[in-house]
């Protein structure tokens, strides 16, 4: 008897500390949701307000994109980059003249994240935005030349041949790597005698190095220089293929 009691106490405690669980788990998400509504004017920390962007941001809901806009105004840079990033990433056209703006902030990481974001939603008829994206080109950011690189791709537009061709003298292959794609986004065969030049020497370069990987800007492995310059060579000559 002694021990049937033993049994049934172990398992209304194991029961109990289940529903202590979920019941916790509950009351999170339900203060999850409750920042949530209050369009983030709750959250007071730079992680909170960060990830309720993100969640924002990756909703694919373009009506929630009024929620992101008020960290636009935040006191915090980084709180404000990561705004301007998620509006791209959404697909936010709307913002797409607040985000050009803030190309001229001070704030590095606000210039990056606005590229970035930029990139991520622009096409053939953003072209207004084409001067302050090259003049963007030349920040002292590596990061935002970069994003403002991957924009002007996106866009497409000849008008900016001159300043990639200009922008690939850049010491950091990470930069180049992003100057070739874009040049093949473009498909104008006025870039082939550059992209040939630099893929023989690539070619050159000892593939052999060992890949460690690394973060955005670092410097590439030779293969995946040679690869990302053949095909944009490819796509400049199935577009001239089919003009």
């Amino acid at each position: 008897m002694e021990f049937y009691e033993r049994g049934i106490y172990e398992r209304v405690r194991i029961i109990s500390c289940y529903a202590k669980k979920t019941i916790m788990k509950a009351a999170v998400f339900l203060v999850f949701i409750l920042m949530a509504g209050c369009g983030g004017g709750s959250l007071d920390s730079r992680a909170e307000k960060k990830a309720f962007i993100e969640e924002v941001g990756y909703s694919s809901d373009l009506e929630r994109a009024e929620e992101i806009e008020p960290f636009l105004q935040d006191s915090d840079h980084e709180v404000v980059a990561w705004a301007c990033f998620n509006l791209g990433y959404l697909g936010a056209r709307q913002y797409i003249d607040e985000l050009a703006q803030r190309l001229k902030s001070d704030e590095k990481q606000i210039v990056n994240m606005c590229a970035s974001g930029l990139a991520l939603m622009v096409g053939e008829d953003d072209t207004q935005l084409l001067p302050i994206l090259h003049r963007t080109l030349d920040h002292d950011f590596l990061l935002a030349r970069m994003s403002a690189v991957e924009a002007l791709g996106n866009i497409g537009s000849s008008r900016s041949l001159d300043r990639l061709v200009l922008a690939f003298d850049a010491e950091s292959s990470a930069e180049k790597a992003t100057v070739v794609e874009a040049l093949g986004k473009i498909g104008k065969p006025e870039a082939l005698p550059l992209l040939e030049a630099y893929l023989s020497k690539v070619k050159a370069m000892d593939h052999a190095v060992p890949n460690r990987g690394g973060t955005r800007g670092s410097d590439l492995h030779p293969d995946a220089l040679q690869a990302i310059t053949e095909k944009a060579i490819v796509e400049i000559g199935r577009r001239s293929h089919n003009q």
